[in-house]
């Protein structure tokens, strides 16, 4: 699973053919400092080349390379085969990370408002419905794999419970086709090596505004800034939850090796209260 420990920004300019000049950050990550300055380093001199033979930068892309998270808690051997990590993302919301602890994530489907089902009034909840019962039937082709299932403001998750997988196997990426698991979704899983779901509410669904500042915090100012707003957030975010548990397709037993991350997922998600969805 690739979640950097260390981040370095490398401050530059790139002076273009016709006199522009172009200042840029650019991002690198490592396992100490030093090798995160370096890689920073490495990866400005990359940028530095395409542009002038370009003459533009590719925009960021969500899933090309790892996120820039703060690793709030490492929770080793809770998973087979490697660890997980529970990070904040940009926005500020925990995400559970884990190696082998797989989560789906599937966007809900957009209602199409033809002009018949406007003239039969159908209903949002009539195609989250559809679509919950579509899903159920993709998994039910899986019989040797048990899963939760959950609902969540914006879609679906899902958490296969009797065994891990691997993100880059083969069976992983079927699993992924069958229930139209979100494409971007996918490439993070690749890019990353993991899966990841979660754990608190988005802040806008709570009327909370984003952090004024991000990852990494190099100053006392946008620290202490950051620690207020965290302290709002969690305590706003006690009024909702981010999934709710709907039901678990399949009889096989629960791993014991994923049992502890399940549950810390539960848990912080509140999957099995009635608050609001977040």
């Amino acid at each position: 699973m690739i979640i950097p420990k260390h981040w370095a920004c490398e401050r530059h300019e790139v002076k273009l053919p016709d006199g522009a000049i172009w200042p840029l950050r650019t991002w690198g990550w490592g396992e100490n400092e030093e090798a995160a300055r370096q890689h920073a380093a490495a990866r400005a001199e990359k940028v530095r080349q395409r542009i002038l033979q370009q003459g533009i930068l590719d925009p960021y892309e969500y899933g090309d390379r790892p996120l820039r998270e703060e690793i709030v808690e490492t929770i080793d051997g809770a998973a087979d085969e490697g660890r997980a990590v529970i990070t904040r993302n940009r926005y500020g919301a925990l995400i559970l990370n884990s190696s082998s602890l797989l989560f789906l994530d599937i966007d809900q489907k957009v209602q199409k408002r033809s002009f018949l089902s406007r003239l039969v009034g159908r209903k949002a909840e009539a195609v989250r419905n559809e679509q919950l019962l579509e899903i159920k039937e993709q998994l039910v082709k899986f019989p040797k794999i048990s899963f939760r299932l959950y609902q969540t403001a914006a879609g679906f998750r899902v958490i296969a419970t009797n065994r891990a997988f691997k993100p880059l196997a083969e069976e992983t990426s079927e699993l992924m086709l069958a229930t139209n698991t979100d494409q971007l979704y996918q490439r993070l899983c690749l890019a990353q090596h993991g899966f990841r779901a979660r754990l608190t509410p988005k802040p806008w669904r709570c009327a909370l505004s984003l952090p004024s500042n991000s990852f990494p915090r190099t100053d006392a100012a946008a620290e202490e800034a950051f620690v207020a707003w965290k302290r709002d957030y969690e305590q706003r975010t006690q009024q909702f939850a981010t999934c709710r548990y709907i039901e678990t397709i399949g009889s096989r037993a629960a791993d014991s090796r994923l049992s502890t991350l399940i549950a810390l997922h539960d848990r912080m998600t509140r999957c099995t209260t009635n608050l609001p969805l977040a």
